[in-house]
């Protein structure tokens, strides 16, 4: 079977010949990108970095179109209102938002999508 395509078009095989290579460090992380996986790539196998058998997946699918992803948290947008000390303040409290707590991601994930 072919997987050829042409500009612009995904090859007919292209669901089954993916694997969605994720790095995730919690829960909320990896169900986020279940999701995305099951949305954009649907059929394909989500492979976790920390799988301990990522290298023996990888040689025995080595036609397959490897995507990885990850999770980025982003600070919330400031107001357009804010001044510079409050907008400063905001950068400071904007840095631990980066990189969340596990148990505050489903509340973050809750409010902004």
């Amino acid at each position: 079977m072919s997987t050829t395509s042409t500009p612009g078009t995904a090859p007919e095989t292209q669901a089954s010949a993916a694997i969605v290579l994720a790095l995730a460090r919690t829960s909320t992380e990896r169900t986020l990108l279940q999701r995305f996986a099951q949305e954009n790539h649907p059929g394909a196998p989500l492979v976790l970095t920390s799988d301990p058998a990522l290298a023996a997946r990888l040689q025995a699918a080595e036609q397959s179109l490897v995507v990885p992803v990850r999770v980025v948290w982003l600070p919330p947008e400031r107001s357009e209102g804010d001044s510079d000390r409050v907008g400063y303040l905001a950068d400071l409290r904007a840095l631990s938002q980066r990189r969340p707590w596990s148990r505050l991601q489903p509340a973050i994930v809750r409010r902004r999508p």
